[in-house]
């Protein structure tokens, strides 16, 4: 609710035409839960990078934005996850944590081989 409220406040001060969905994707994504798509999508300090992509990956939709903040391990991050998945990837440096880098992540796709598997 902290990070909703955020969003809101952020929302508010810059005049963004948002809808904010308070949801926690790893306990609310269950096969048949009606779940809105979503345009962006934005998590802190939830899982490294290959899970936090299985996790969003039921809302995410040809042109969904991730926005990711992560640490100094972000690199690794970034390899590990492309074991599983295909993505676009622009790091930022962060404003306000040394090392650490925004993760700004598009056209998210399971590798071929692992479609067919599910």
């Amino acid at each position: 609710a902290k990070k909703c409220a955020f969003l809101r406040e952020a929302a508010r001060i810059t005049g963004a035409s948002v809808t904010i969905h308070n949801i926690r994707i790893a306990r609310d994504a269950t096969p048949h839960a009606a779940l809105p798509e979503a345009a962006i999508v934005t998590a802190r300090a939830v899982s490294p990078l290959a899970n936090l992509l299985d996790i969003v990956f039921p809302i995410m939709y040809d042109r969904t934005c991730c926005i990711f903040p992560k640490g100094t391990q972000a690199d690794d991050e970034v390899q590990e996850a492309r074991r599983r998945w295909n993505f676009d990837v622009v790091q930022m440096p962060s404003k306000i944590e040394p090392g650490a880098v925004i993760l700004k992540i598009s056209h998210v796709r399971r590798h071929e081989e692992q479609e067919t598997e599910d």
